[in-house]
């Protein structure tokens, strides 16, 4: 008797120990699964959330370059009008003088 009841337990452990480790490969498998399809999707995630991220900047970046190149582009004209009007005085101002002298030396005649 003591024999048989040493055997129904060894079964009992067999059978307990088979369905345990059944279980634990059935609970890997579903991680495996899930971890498989699961990570690269967080990875891609990432990488889409950073490209986004960084489209964001280049786009701030170029509102930035546009608005210097249009506060450049306003300075440059105004000095060039600057520029124009003084050239426009000294013009005059050549046309004067060039009058005096001719009052004041008068030409040689031939």
């Amino acid at each position: 008797m003591v024999k048989n009841n040493y055997k129904n337990e060894n079964n009992f452990t067999k059978l307990l120990y088979n369905q345990i480790t059944f279980g634990l490969a059935i609970i890997g498998v579903a991680f495996g699964v899930y971890f498989t399809f699961a990570n690269p999707t967080r990875i891609l995630e990432n990488r889409v959330s950073s490209l986004e991220s960084s489209t964001i900047s280049n786009k701030e970046l170029q509102n930035q370059l546009s608005t210097i190149q249009k506060n450049d582009l306003h300075t440059i004209q105004m000095k060039l009008e600057d520029s124009i009007i003084m050239i426009n005085d000294l013009s005059k101002e050549i046309v004067k003088l060039q009058t005096i002298m001719e009052e004041r030396i008068p030409a040689s005649r031939k």
